[in-house]
């Protein structure tokens, strides 16, 4: 599961920015290549990354996981331009953009907002994740997006950037700064695992 701080920039510490990138950005990388060498050795094979909306889009307050997750759907993009430019048959390089989804990701999070951590609405079921990473292992394809606001945010902003970015940082500042009640810093999962929250499903919503 990756991680991710959330908190203004300079109130979040610079080595949880940096653990954020090191885990979500590098974790993605090292994977990515070991398996991509495997996969060009046996002329087969299918990587997927897992990157966000984050990683075409941008809200406050997730800098260093916003940052990463950009990372990971460039990083995905060429090694795609590799393949496709050398003509490697049989190698394909997928990237899955989930929106929020209901997992534990939200009770993980390094939280330096001084409120509660609260996820953006709508909330997806889990399941559809894991169904489009099978569906996509069996049939590639080079993006997908899941959750259809998701989509329908990156169609706002390829037509209308101005107004999705503004609207984006409005909404986050919102549910995250102005209505949850108060609470004290947090690492969350940043530096160490936690104990709590090791299901699939966060429950929330239930």
């Amino acid at each position: 599961m990756p991680v991710s701080a959330i908190g203004r920039f300079e109130r979040v510490p610079l080595d949880v920015h940096e653990q954020v990138i090191a885990t979500d950005l590098y974790g993605t990388l090292y994977g990515s290549y070991v398996a991509y060498k495997q996969f060009v050795a046996q002329k087969s094979g299918v990587l997927i990354n897992i990157a966000s909306e984050l990683g075409f889009g941008t809200v406050p307050y997730y800098s260093s996981y916003t940052a990463a997750k950009h990372g990971v759907v460039g990083l995905s993009g060429s090694l795609r331009q590799e393949v496709k430019q050398n003509r490697i048959e049989g190698v394909h390089i997928c990237t899955i953009m989930p929106t929020a989804h209901d997992t534990p990701f939200f009770d993980h999070v390094a939280n330096y907002t001084g409120h509660e951590v609260t996820p953006p609405k709508p909330l997806h079921d889990p399941q559809r994740v894991v169904d489009a990473i099978v569906r996509i292992a069996r049939d590639p394809e080079d993006k997908e997006i899941v959750g259809a606001d998701g989509v329908a945010k990156l169609l706002l902003a390829n037509v209308l950037p101005g107004v999705s970015e503004k609207m984006g940082a409005k909404h986050m500042h919102k549910t995250q700064m102005e209505k949850p009640p108060p609470s004290e810093d947090s690492e969350g999962a940043v530096r160490t695992p936690m104990r709590q929250g090791t299901e699939v499903s966060a429950g929330r919503r239930d």
